[in-house]
């Protein structure tokens, strides 16, 4: 019995070691069938079953294997490509846009493949058109993301915004954002400047014209000459300053003056007259403007020791004299404008009634008037006769630029001869002193242009058909005649004593014209004619050298007029 037992105990431990292998075998065969996988962190799953990340521009490597996690049973391999071919390592670079990589899970025969996506953000450019604003710098802006625009501001414009709104528009791609104005408006009060004027202020909108109906000033005194004052227009400045309006109140420019909380009224300190009857008239075509010795003092006035601040003496009646030792340029020369008057003594003591300087208008245009001096109001020279460095360069005796006449008219006249009033009408002139203005267009005496208040014809100025000129240089022109003045007889302008023909009296006046010769210039003479390369063209005509003192001074301007 017991030789039985021990059989069948043998039996069923060998069958259930058979069982034990037998389930072992399959066990290990169902291993080998698992499907490999891998863990992947800090990637999202997505629907399409893709591992998508979104990197900053800044990205520009990933470090893959970082993310990617298997058992021990299952390794992987990196690719570009799903079959396997371009193996990667670790760390991969990133282009702006999608990058895709592939993680191939192995364990046994078996695989599978997961697809990782890498997107990594691009960077935009972000330009900014302020539109006549301050600059703003252009930004670089990372994908999605929002702008911050910088501070821009324009004279005269308030800012309203962008063409796009910045706050909610996010960027994909180079943009230009465009600012939006909207112009200010000014509230500007009205100084009628010695007059008065109905209403204290107006309304003007930057850049835009000036509205219609601005005021009209009015004034009741008189003027230096016992005229009515011309209101000539408003102005930004009481004096100097950017002419506004003409006299009847029109606009004459945009309102761009951004700070300007005044403007002011200008008042026309001259008279014009008609000169054929010698009357006043609004529309003639003489002007008196500005003062300067011109007459000799009447018997029976006295001089007292009273001066001005100009230095001229106050008279008996009222008027101001200059006092003079006469210098005559040449012997018998007499006073009053035909030569009727007494003798002009060398060494002697003169007064000269101080009066308006009368100029004849050559030209009006926008509220403007070019208007040359009617009669030779002093005595000068040109220049040196010497050749001079300025500034690296050389500078010819007949430079005009760099002349002493010049410079007199622009300081010693400008200032003895105009009242603020008076000043405040002159405009700063661009004159042109180019070869083309000269007795031939290859001149090389010519030099650049200069900004004058004052300054003396040219050349082709006095044979300018449109001013009245005849325009050939020897023609016998009696608009070209020019008198002189008791004052400049007596300060020693050489003059015709001529008297037939009216010539009495006539004098020679500068140009600012070089000659052809550095030692030289233009100058229109007491019959009228103008010097020309050609040498005298008959008559009193000289070609005067710039040192020449007996030469007469009348200059030129440009004012405003109503």
């Amino acid at each position: 019995m017991k030789k039985v037992l021990s059989i069948m105990l043998v039996v069923l431990i060998t069958v259930a070691i058979v069982l034990t292998v037998t389930a072992c075998t399959s066990c290990n065969k169902d291993a080998e069938k698992v499907e490999p996988t891998l863990v992947i962190k800090g990637l999202t799953l997505r629907d399409n079953g893709e591992y998508q990340i979104t990197v900053g521009n800044v990205v520009d490597s990933y470090m893959l294997k970082d993310v990617i996690h298997a058992d021990r049973s299952t390794t992987f391999i990196l690719s570009t490509d799903q079959v396997g071919n371009n193996i990667i390592n670790n760390e991969v670079a990133l282009t702006v846009g999608d990058n895709v990589f592939y993680a191939t899970a192995l364990r046994g025969d078996q695989k599978k493949i997961y697809t990782i996506r890498i997107k990594r953000l691009g960077s935009y450019t972000v330009s900014f058109n302020t539109n006549g604003g301050s600059a703003i710098a252009d930004k670089v802006v990372e994908e999605g993301s929002l702008v911050t625009a910088g501070k821009t501001t324009k004279v005269g414009y308030d800012f309203v915004g962008w063409d796009k709104d910045i706050e909610t528009t996010k960027i994909t791609e180079d943009i230009t954002l465009n600012a939006i104005w909207t112009p200010k408006t000014y509230t500007v009060n009205l100084n009628a400047n010695g007059g008065s004027v109905t209403q204290e202020s107006v309304s003007f909108t930057f850049n835009s014209a000036l509205p219609e109906g601005i005021p009209i000033p009015t004034r009741t005194d008189k003027t230096s000459y016992g005229d009515d004052y011309v209101f000539i227009g408003w102005y930004t400045s009481s004096t100097g300053g950017e002419r506004l309006t003409r006299g009847d109140g029109t606009g004459m420019q945009n309102w761009t003056f951004d700070g300007t909380e005044t403007i002011y009224a200008r008042w026309g300190d001259y008279s014009r007259w008609n000169k054929d009857s010698g009357e006043f008239d609004p529309e003639g075509t003489i002007i008196a403007f500005g003062e300067y010795p011109q007459a000799l003092k009447e018997d029976g006035v006295t001089i007292t020791e009273t001066k001005d601040d100009r230095g001229y003496y106050l008279g008996s009646d009222g008027f101001y004299y200059a006092k003079v030792t006469a210098t005559p340029a040449g012997s018998g020369y007499r006073f009053e404008w035909d030569g009727t008057g007494p003798v002009v003594e060398e060494g002697s003591v003169y007064y000269f009634r101080v009066l308006p300087i009368p100029w004849r208008i050559m030209s009006q245009n926008n509220g403007t008037a070019l208007i040359f001096c009617s009669y030779i109001l002093d005595e000068g020279r040109f220049n040196a006769n010497e050749t001079r460095v300025i500034g690296g360069k050389t500078i010819h005796p007949n430079n005009y630029k760099e002349s002493e006449i010049r410079a007199w008219l622009n300081d010693e006249f400008y200032n003895t001869a105009f009242n603020e009033l008076c000043k405040g009408l002159i405009r700063t002139t661009e004159v042109d002193n180019s070869a083309g203005t000269t007795n031939s267009d290859t001149n090389i005496y010519a030099c650049e242009s200069t900004f004058d208040k004052v300054f003396l014809p040219s050349y082709k100025d006095v044979l300018n058909e449109d001013y009245g000129f005849n325009a050939d240089v020897s023609f016998d022109d009696e608009k070209r005649f020019i008198d002189t003045s008791d004052y400049s007889r007596a300060v020693g302008v050489e003059i015709s004593k001529e008297i037939n023909h009216g010539l009495y009296g006539k004098g020679i006046s500068i140009l600012r014209s070089p000659y052809y010769l550095e030692s030289s210039n233009h100058d229109v003479s007491g019959c009228g004619y103008v010097e020309s390369e050609y040498g005298d063209a008959g008559g009193f005509v000289i070609v005067a050298n710039v040192d020449a003192n007996q030469l007469g001074i009348a200059p030129a301007l440009v004012i405003d007029i109503a």
